[in-house]
C-alpha cells in the first residue's frame, strides 16, 4: 500500500469517527430536549392538580386559565408596549452596569488606591437588602427611572467583582512573553487580557442578569410606574387575579430567558471574532 493511499485511509477512518461523534452528540441531545419536555410536561399537571384541589381560581389559577389570560391580553395588544417598557428600562440598567462595572475593575486593577477607595462601597451595595435600595431610591428619583437605577445597583457589583477576578488571574507567563516579542499593547489587551476575563464576564452577566430582572419588577411593583410589568403585577394582586399574575409571571421568564440567551450569543459572536482574528 502506498503512502497516499493510507493517507486517504486515515483521512476515511477520521471522517467516520467525526461522524460517529456528531451522531452520538445528537441523540444525547435530543434525550435531553426530551427529558426537559417531560419535566415541564410534569410540573404543568402537578400545577394543574394543585389547582383543581383547591378549586378557588382567586387562590391558584391553573394552566389553562393561564394561557386564556395570555391570549386575552395578547388580543388587546397591551402587552407589546408594557413588556417592551419594562424590557427597555431593565436592560439599560443591567447594560450600563455592565459599562461600569467592567470600567471601574480595570481601574482597580490598574490601581491599587482606586481598589481600596471602591472596597468600602462594593460592601455595602451588597450588604443592602434590595427593599431598602428600592425605597430609598423611591424618594430620590421619579418611578419611571426606578427600574433602571435599581438593577444598575444591584448588578454592579458583581460584575465589578468577577471582572476584576478575571483581570487577577491573567497568566503573568503570557505578559512576560508578550513583552519579550515587543506585542503591541492593543492585541495584549485582545488576545491577552479580553480572551482569559471573558469566562468570569460571562458567569457575572448570566448570574447577574437574573438579579436585574428580579430586583428591576420588584421596583416596578413598589414605584408603580404606568405602562410595566409591574405595576400589573400590583394590580392582579389587588383584584386577586391570580391568572393575570401568573400570566405576567411566564412572561418576565421568557423575557429573561431570551435576553440570557442573547448576551450568550453576543459573547460567542464576540469570542469567535477574537479566535477568527477579526478583531
Amino acid at each position: 500500500m502506498t503512502k497516499g493511499t493510507e493517507q486517504r485511509e486515515l483521512k476515511k477512518l477520521e471522517e467516520g469517527k467525526d461522524y460517529k461523534e456528531k451522531i452520538i452528540h445528537k441523540r444525547i441531545l435530543w434525550k435531553e430536549n426530551i427529558i426537559k419536555i417531560f419535566s415541564i410536561l410534569f410540573w404543568l399537571v402537578i400545577w394543574h392538580m394543585a389547582a383543581k384541589s383547591i378549586n378557588q381560581e382567586f387562590l391558584l389559577a391553573s394552566p389553562i386559565e393561564v394561557l386564556k389570560q395570555t391570549i386575552t391580553d395578547i388580543r388587546k395588544g397591551i402587552i407589546w408596549e408594557i413588556a417592551f417598557n419594562s424590557l427597555f428600562r431593565i436592560l439599560a440598567g443591567f447594560l450600563t452596569a455592565v459599562v461600569l462595572g467592567t470600567g471601574t475593575a480595570i481601574l482597580s486593577y490598574r490601581f491599587r488606591w482606586f481598589k481600596i477607595l471602591m472596597d468600602p462601597l462594593i460592601m455595602t451595595i451588597k450588604s443592602v437588602t434590595t427593599a431598602s435600595v428600592i425605597i430609598l431610591f423611591l424618594v430620590w428619583f421619579k418611578s419611571q427611572y426606578l427600574s433602571v437605577i435599581v438593577s444598575l445597583f444591584m448588578v454592579f457589583p458583581i460584575v465589578y467583582t468577577s471582572i476584576l477576578q478575571g483581570l487577577s488571574e491573567v497568566d503573568r507567563s503570557l505578559l512576560e512573553m508578550a513583552q519579550v516579542f515587543r506585542i503591541s499593547p492593543l492585541k495584549k489587551i485582545i488576545y491577552i487580557y479580553v480572551s482569559q476575563v471573558i469566562p468570569y464576564f460571562e458567569s457575572a452577566g448570566t448570574a447577574s442578569l437574573g438579579l436585574a430582572w428580579k430586583s428591576g419588577i420588584a421596583a416596578e411593583v413598589i414605584g408603580l410606574p404606568a405602562k410595566t410589568i409591574g405595576i400589573n403585577l400590583y394590580d392582579a394582586k389587588i383584584y386577586l387575579n391570580t391568572a393575570s399574575l401568573f400570566s405576567w409571571t411566564i412572561i418576565i421568564i421568557i423575557l429573561s430567558f431570551l435576553s440570557e440567551k442573547a448576551f450568550l450569543y453576543g459573547i460567542k459572536y464576540f469570542i469567535g471574532r477574537i479566535e477568527g482574528g477579526r478583531i
